[in-house]
């Protein structure tokens, strides 16, 4: 915070915020970018599927959709995931999106900072009580349960104006 403080105090306000709307506009257009190219490679046509089974028997299963003409977007479903888990192997929806966040902010060529409008062309589905959105009381390992769900979806909002 001290640092954002004397960033303002040297280059103004305006002049700050000018510069993070940029950053936010062009982690998105990076990944809207990168999406419309991706989907040009004739081994990327159609839809995509991805199944992953692990040891335990529990499975991760991605459908990936991309609208690249127009919106240049896409969709990536989680729905085959495996229901919630016994032990501590499920994961929060949060932990699951920062996973997909980091995988779309590789992806792109571009020298950009991570941030989560990298998400905006990209609608993550992860069905409640599966393995990735486990429901409480069900153990999860990767980040602290006692955070409310809700502040995931404040903080994106927040960020990506």
């Amino acid at each position: 915070m001290r640092e954002l403080s004397a960033v303002v105090a040297q280059f103004g306000l305006e002049t700050v915020s000018a510069r993070m709307r940029h950053v936010h506009d062009n982690a998105e257009e990076s990944v809207r970018r990168m999406i419309a190219a991706f989907a040009r490679r004739p081994a990327n046509a159609g839809d995509g599927r991805f199944d992953l089974e692990f040891d335990n028997g529990a499975r991760i299963r991605v459908r990936i959709t991309v609208d690249a003409a127009a919106a240049r977007e896409a969709t990536l479903d989680l729905t085959g995931a495996s229901a919630h888990l016994p032990g501590n192997f499920n994961a929060p929806k949060p932990v699951a999106m920062a996973a997909v966040l980091c995988v779309f902010r590789m992806l792109v060529d571009d020298d950009m900072p991570l941030n989560a409008c990298c998400l905006k062309p990209l609608q993550v589905i992860v069905p409640e009580g599966c393995m990735l959105n486990p429901r409480l009381p069900a153990p999860a390992t990767g980040a602290s349960r006692r955070w409310p769900t809700s502040a995931a979806p404040r903080w994106t909002q927040a960020a990506c104006p």
